[in-house]
């Protein structure tokens, strides 16, 4: 029965074993370019967050662009508030042109400030800021009316020599066609994933979405602001956000958008974890890089979904071992079908939770974060505890070759024998 028992165990983990491979195969994708067209660029490191005015040290920007140099053309920015205003200068020394931010909200006296500073940057370098963006969907977020921006636009176009627009999701150029006529290019975000389009559509979504703004708008040209996937985060109707699926989406889009000669920037060079106060935990992870500058997926060679699945795959399968042996201590009247129940659902229980574990620590770790982690692993270890117990009861109930104790009949005291019951009534 030992070697029964071993037989069933090394089945059920050969079986599981393949499903993660299978769930891990690599798949081939259009290679990364040497160099993209454009970076959505926020410096903030691990520990800044521009809401608290707390700010990146001017040799830490140096770094983020250092690092970037020779991998892109260009990079967007946001705001010019505080060290932000060095990043054009900054940029010129790595030879980086700039699309340069102004960040405009509803605190009109921080907007103005904005605006004269952008003014000043532009024209102190000329050689590098190609162009300037006023606002970030400022009339999608209902800070501005789409009269206060076209104002602000128009102020900038009149002080600088450069092309002047304002950066918006597509549907609302398409919702306030007026805006066109002040602006000398169409500025559009393209982030399926908020649509919730399912990743494998939305190249296609959005190719045909820029194809629209083409046609509404003839004679201005589209230039793609925010192009990006999400690696982690909640999954938004068919959109899922994960490693692979962003890697997957930049791989086709990029190499789609050289064919068709599309202006973009990818949302965006690093991870800031600062926006999830914002945007929710998916806020933090648009970055192509992780918050210690490290790449998140592959450039060139094939993309799987789990890079860690073997170790992932060992880690079940021996707590699944130890889970089953234990199941079989108090199980020695169970038949091979019920041995084999046992197994898998040994293996099932351990391969979810060694899953949930993992995707749970792939999030930036803060305090709150790390006392809900242990309070859910808490829960997962109950969770496994009574799924495995009543496995066992079922089996037991269903699988098992005999009863564990004969069950002899006892009689109760004082019962009347049956062949005494026809005098005791005074039934002949």
């Amino acid at each position: 029965m030992r070697i029964f028992n071993i037989f069933i165990c090394t089945a059920v983990a050969v079986i599981f074993f393949s499903f993660w491979y299978l769930l891990n195969r690599p798949e081939i994708e259009p290679s990364w370019p040497s160099r993209i067209q454009g970076f959505s660029f926020s410096p903030m490191q691990e520990w800044n967050n521009p809401m608290e005015k707390n700010f990146p040290t001017e040799e830490e920007i140096k770094g983020d662009l250092k690092l970037l140099a020779n991998k892109t053309n260009a990079i967007r920015t946001y705001s010019v508030e505080a060290v932000q205003e060095k990043i054009p200068a900054l940029a010129r020394e790595y030879g980086l042109n700039v699309t340069l931010g102004a960040w405009l909200s509803k605190d009109l006296e921080a907007n103005e400030e904005q605006i004269q500073t952008v003014i000043r940057l532009a024209r102190e370098n000329h050689r590098n800021v190609i162009r300037v963006i006023v606002g970030n969907e400022v009339v999608y977020r209902n800070d501005l009316t789409v009269k206060e921006l076209l104002d602000y636009i128009d102020q900038m176009q009149a002080a600088v020599a450069v092309p002047v627009s304002t950066a918006e999701p597509w549907h609302i150029w398409v919702k306030n066609p007026e805006m066109a006529g002040h602006v000398d290019f169409i500025a559009t975000h393209m982030l399926p994933y908020w649509e919730g389009v399912k990743m494998e559509k939305a190249v296609d979504y959005v190719i045909e979405h820029v194809n629209l703004l083409k046609a509404t708008f003839p004679g201005k040209s589209v230039v793609i602001a925010e192009v990006g996937w999400p690696s982690n985060g909640r999954t938004r109707n068919e959109a899922v956000a994960s490693v692979a699926n962003q890697a997957t989406f930049l791989r086709r889009f990029i190499n789609k958008a050289e064919e068709l000669h599309y202006v973009y920037y990818v949302m965006e060079a690093f991870d800031q974890p600062w926006k999830r106060v914002n945007e929710g935990s998916v806020g933090g992870y648009w970055g192509v890089y992780d918050l210690a500058r490290q790449p998140k997926f592959p450039f060139t060679t094939p993309i799987v979904g789990v890079p860690q699945w073997r170790v992932l795959a060992g880690i079940s399968i021996i707590i699944a071992v130890f889970t089953f042996s234990l199941l079989l201590i108090d199980s020695i009247s169970l038949r091979p079908s019920g041995r084999g129940f046992l197994a898998s659902v040994a293996f099932l229980a351990a391969t979810g939770a060694v899953w949930i574990v993992y995707n749970y620590s792939q999030q930036y770790l803060t305090v709150s974060i790390i006392i809900v982690g242990c309070l859910m692993l808490l829960g997962i270890i109950g969770v496994v505890i009574v799924l495995l117990t009543e496995a066992h009861e079922w089996a037991e109930a269903i699988w098992t070759t005999g009863m564990r104790r004969p069950l002899t009949p006892v009689e109760a005291p004082g019962r009347i024998p049956a062949h005494g019951l026809h005098s005791y009534t005074g039934l002949q």
